[in-house]
């Protein structure tokens, strides 16, 4: 099986559409506040369709033949309160049949490597933190917690 890694092109906006609905179908277990029309409304599909088009992300499809099997889509996300430069993963997904391939792991080298390329000292994503797989597989790419986001109901 060999995986190629490609920078999307502008028409390659509906593949990382489904690839992301099939994370953001994951996802649901997480959260169950997700709104289930998101990742087909017209804001998202704006989105995507800037993704592919705006020379200042990084955009990469995984291949297997002419399948698409997996994205990444990043950019530089720096915080003014701290000082290091920091690529941030915005969204990447793998097909859940062709997780555990190393694919995952081949678009984060290409993002780190990207990310050295423009002066960035570090990377960083965001999961939900119950999702234990998403969390151990950041980990095992060099990233590490820092910070943890809180949310309850106003009774």
């Amino acid at each position: 099986m060999e995986i190629k890694l490609r920078k999307s092109r502008p028409n390659d906006w509906p593949i990382i559409q489904k690839l992301n609905l099939e994370v953001y179908i994951n996802s649901y277990q997480f959260d169950p506040y997700m709104n289930p029309d998101d990742p087909d409304s017209e804001e998202s599909t704006k989105g995507f369709q800037n993704d592919v088009n705006n020379p200042h992300k990084f955009c990469v499809i995984a291949e297997i033949g002419e399948e698409a099997v997996g994205y990444l889509v990043g950019g530089e996300n720096n915080l003014s309160w701290r000082t290091n430069r920091r690529g941030e993963i915005y969204h990447m997904g793998v097909s859940p049949q062709h997780r555990s391939h190393g694919i995952g792991s081949l678009l984060v080298a290409d993002f780190k490597k990207w990310c050295l390329e423009k002066g960035m000292t570090h990377i960083a994503a965001t999961t939900y933190f119950k999702d234990s797989k998403a969390r151990n597989f950041y980990e095992k790419q060099g990233m590490s917690p820092i910070d943890i986001s809180l949310e309850g109901p106003i009774k």
